[in-house]
């Protein structure tokens, strides 16, 4: 075989370097998805294993994002707003969404205790 070309069982014919093209891509997908699928433990500063969690909160009538905050926010975040931001990242708000009385809304928290499926 000589040249650019590599002949398959079909008789069709391929670039060998889209094949290795095609091939380095699966590879690299396959690798990201084990690495995101992989369950982990963060560990704190004392040694402890965190394990973040989504819980999904009904918003009262005067509720305010920083208000809401105060009851999640753990030391896993610099500050409340690293906090907020992440809030409004997960349920796709801007900074001009207002919140309704009787919506529901994603806040992460992080735990020490491990639940299992």
């Amino acid at each position: 075989m000589t040249g650019m070309f590599v002949r398959l069982y079909d008789g069709n014919r391929i670039k060998a370097s889209a094949i290795a093209f095609y091939g380095a891509i699966t590879t690299l997908v396959l690798v990201l998805v084990m690495i995101f699928l992989h369950p982990f433990s963060p560990v704190s500063a004392n040694g402890e294993s965190r394990y973040k969690y989504y819980t999904s909160v009904t918003v009262s009538d005067g509720d305010t994002l920083w208000d809401l905050s105060g009851d999640f926010i753990s030391s896993e975040y610099s500050s409340r707003s690293e906090y907020i931001l992440e809030v409004r990242r997960l349920n796709h708000m801007t900074s001009e969404d207002i919140l309704y009385s009787g919506n529901s809304i994603v806040m992460p928290y992080y735990s020490s205790i491990a639940y299992l499926e």
